[in-house]
């Protein structure tokens, strides 16, 4: 089959499942910066366990490779303080922005303007800020720490996993029982174990998190 169409379908099958369970809904995002809805930290963390496994498997078996990026500390920490403070006002994430606009939410379209002209922006800066993006720590995930050892690795990959999809399962358990509710560079390089992406979300949390303690007084 055509890449381009698996994009398409797979794209399609994405956005649907946004959308079925509400995540890319402004009162779910808003609400995360609040502590009153963890909907979305949910599906991050089973994703990324679930990922994790699946493609260590895929990658073992050659059908696929690791794309890790490179750990910019510098511009990990800023870029991820900025990033999750713009989720905790808009209310969306890059991902879900198309999914709103395709439902009709003018103000989706407004933060889709908003992001182009950021990028735009920031490709036109970027010669006079580079100092601030390192250090470059090069790329680092599970794999490239104990690669060379396989069965090391697949323990270790597969344990991690589990255990991202527990603490996913524990936090929907646990809302439910309470009787409460049940985000790209994140979701990839985490399924990949990939300390940049990770970091990067650490950041964005804070910056959520911090944004969303006073914003929303």
């Amino acid at each position: 089959m055509n890449t381009t169409i698996i994009i398409l379908i797979l794209g399609f099958l994405f956005g649907a499942i946004l959308q079925y369970a509400n995540l890319n809904r402004y009162n779910v995002i808003s609400g995360m910066a609040t502590l009153e809805n963890f909907a979305v930290v949910k599906a991050i963390t089973v994703a990324i366990g679930l990922g994790a496994i699946i493609i260590a498997i895929e990658i073992g078996l050659g059908f696929a490779t690791y794309h890790i990026k490179p750990l910019l500390l510098g511009g990990i920490a800023i870029g991820g303080i900025i990033f999750g403070a713009g989720m905790a006002i808009l209310g969306y994430c890059p991902g879900t922005l198309p999914i709103s606009l395709g439902e009709g939410s003018i103000d989706a379209l407004l933060g889709i303007i908003g992001g182009l002209i950021g990028g735009f922006v920031y490709t036109i800066l970027l010669s006079s800020i580079q100092s601030i993006l390192g250090p470059d720590l090069g790329s680092i995930s599970l794999y490239t720490l104990v690669g060379q050892h396989q069965f090391i690795f697949y323990i270790l990959d597969i344990i991690i996993g589990i255990a991202f999809v527990w603490i996913g399962f524990i936090l929907i358990v646990s809302a439910r029982m309470a009787g409460g509710c049940t985000s790209g560079y994140i979701l990839s390089g985490g399924m990949q174990l990939s300390v940049s992406s990770l970091v990067f979300a650490v950041f964005v949390f804070a910056g959520l998190l911090f944004t969303g303690k006073y914003f929303y007084k």
